[in-house]
């Protein structure tokens, strides 16, 4: 319910860039806690930020695709997002064992910021139509 006010209020393409932010933020102050409330607060920016970007990014699929494409453009969305957690913890593991504790946060939260500047070049893209 809190999406679907979200969405009416901004449009979808806003809420498919402040998702990432929102984690992006969350995922820094993360190794910065100094408390058990900059903690929740932290987890709270992750979780709304993920709530986001699972939600709104199936409904704008849905919205931009044809009715023949939605099936198979979803699905090929989901895989790709299944895909992405089976790499996340390895390479967490490893620098956390490697780089130290803080690492993986800041890694996360730099992958983050090329997610949001690749967000940014696609809906350039596809403001401007398709190439002819």
């Amino acid at each position: 319910m809190v999406i679907g006010r979200l969405t009416k209020r901004f449009d979808e393409e806003k809420l498919i860039a402040f998702g990432p932010l929102l984690m992006m933020l969350g995922i820094f102050l993360m190794p910065l806690i100094p408390n058990i409330a900059v903690f929740m607060l932290s987890l709270t920016m992750i979780a709304s930020g993920s709530g986001i970007i699972r939600t709104v990014v199936p409904s704008f699929i849905s919205r931009i695709t044809t009715a023949n494409e939605q099936g198979g453009t979803l699905g090929v969305a989901n895989s790709v997002a299944s895909i992405a957690t089976v790499p996340g913890p390895l390479i967490g593991g490893f620098l956390f064992q490697f780089a130290g504790l803080t690492a993986p946060f800041f890694v996360s939260g730099a992958i983050l910021i090329v997610a949001f500047g690749l967000r940014c070049r696609v809906f350039h893209a596809c403001a401007r139509g398709p190439k002819k």
